[in-house]
């Protein structure tokens, strides 16, 4: 689920969860020094080119810009042409950067 989320608040919400629980794993499972051997796999946003990392840190950061990404879009769909929803895309874009 976490692969496609919704673009909405619930999919945010799902990120954020994935991320928890990486940050999780980071803190009991994984040594310093050395690595599990778990691949992590991602694709290039804009190229569509495959990326395999051994690195939590890949995969977190990964998380991470996708979370970004998804509020961008949640503040680009709000109706600026209220009040309120100019309120709510300023909202979802500082939450994006």
């Amino acid at each position: 689920a976490m692969r496609t989320p919704s673009r909405n608040e619930a999919g945010q919400e799902l990120l954020m969860e994935y991320y928890n629980q990486l940050y999780f794993l980071d803190q009991r499972f994984f040594s310093p020094h050395g690595s599990l051997g778990v691949h992590f796999h991602w694709y290039d946003s804009l190229t569509g080119v495959p990326s395999v990392q051994r690195a939590l840190a890949f995969e977190k950061g990964s998380v991470l810009f996708n979370i970004g990404a998804l509020y961008t879009q949640i503040g680009a769909r709000q109706d600026r042409s209220t009040l309120t929803g100019i309120q709510n895309a300023i909202d979802a874009f500082q939450k994006a950067a």
